[in-house]
């Protein structure tokens, strides 16, 4: 990356959010989002520099193209590519649905699931978690792996209805299956 030519008020944002350097693309020269997200991911580079301005002028995005100086908060997803994590998967004791997701703090994540009723399930039971220096991306290979059984819902958070998306409708032995395969499919996560 190019740093000579990130603004102050670029480098300070960056620090603040204890983004690292080296997972900022210099996105210059990219023809459309399709080519910056295609050049970032093999290079893990979640922060994308330089290739659009919001209307705010800032320059720093996701790879799919979001402000991040005007949306912070999709910051704490990423960090879930080079921040230690615990993925889990939870399952259901009534019905058959599966939950997989990923937190720093997988104690207060599995309180916060169960005082939430996320996905309206109430009874979540934990089947599995992984601590790993890449959850996000663990994550997404498992969502990815489930995708055909996909079942959004919603559910009341603060009394805002809210959609649950990372839920899957499949037996639990069907998830561990899945959880296992990708789980093995890679030396490191």
């Amino acid at each position: 990356m190019a740093n000579e030519r990130i603004r102050n008020d670029e480098k300070a944002f960056l620090e603040r959010h204890g983004i690292p350097e080296q997972c900022v693309a210099d996105m210059r020269h990219r023809a459309d989002w399709a080519s910056c997200a295609e050049f970032m991911h093999p290079i893990d580079c979640y922060v994308a520099w330089g290739f659009r301005q919001c209307d705010l002028g800032h320059r720093l995005t996701t790879a799919r193209g979001k402000c991040l100086q005007c949306n912070p908060a999709s910051i704490g997803f990423m960090k879930g590519y080079w921040t230690e994590g615990y993925v889990y998967l939870l399952a259901s004791q009534s019905e058959e649905i599966v939950k997989v997701g990923w937190s720093s703090d997988i104690e207060k994540r599995f309180r916060e699931l169960l005082s939430e009723r996320v996905g309206s399930v109430s009874d979540w039971q934990v089947i599995r978690t992984f601590l790993c220096g890449q959850p996000a991306a663990l994550e997404k290979a498992l969502h990815d792996r489930l995708v055909n059984h996909r079942e959004v819902r919603q559910y009341m958070r603060h009394r805002i209805s809210r959609e649950a998306r990372e839920l899957f409708s499949c037996s639990k032995h069907a998830a561990l299956r899945a959880w296992n395969e990708v789980v093995a499919s890679r030396s490191e996560w």
